[in-house]
């Protein structure tokens, strides 16, 4: 009886070993482009859109120049809420923006915000007939 217990352990107690390891589904690759490239982040104002070669050039604060391609596959693009085309990126957009370089050098968008303008006043412009907040 002990050996068939000793062998039960063992079956059972190396399957519960190898099962999950066996189960382990391999992670999605996701920007296939960019497996272990750096990527950086530039704020600043769209200075030219070539929506035939699919490229933007964007000047950031401090005057630094990028011009980066920008594809359906590899890039989203939105202004508020809404996802756009690059067609629709314009000179003297606001945008912050994310890139990695490829193995050419060859700056690739990731994403790219187009930003607007805040409709609502800041709290200091509001009116002060406003009832106090209660607690």
């Amino acid at each position: 009886m002990g050996k068939i217990m000793l062998v039960f352990f063992l079956v059972f107690g190396l399957a519960g070993v190898t099962i999950p390891v066996l189960a382990q589904e391999a992670a999605p690759e996701v920007n296939v482009g960019m497996e272990d490239e750096e990527t950086d982040i530039v704020a600043g104002k769209v200075s030219a859109v070539n929506a035939a070669d699919n490229s933007v050039s964007v000047k950031d604060e401090a005057g630094k120049d990028y011009t980066l391609t920008a594809t359906k596959e590899e890039t989203s693009i939105w202004k508020g809420d809404d996802t756009i085309e690059l067609s629709a990126v314009k000179a003297d957009d606001p945008v912050e923006l994310e890139y990695y370089k490829d193995k050419d050098g060859k700056m690739v968008a990731i994403w790219i915000d187009v930003l607007t303008k805040e409709v609502a006043a800041p709290i200091e412009a509001m009116p002060e007939t406003m009832p106090p907040a209660t607690e």
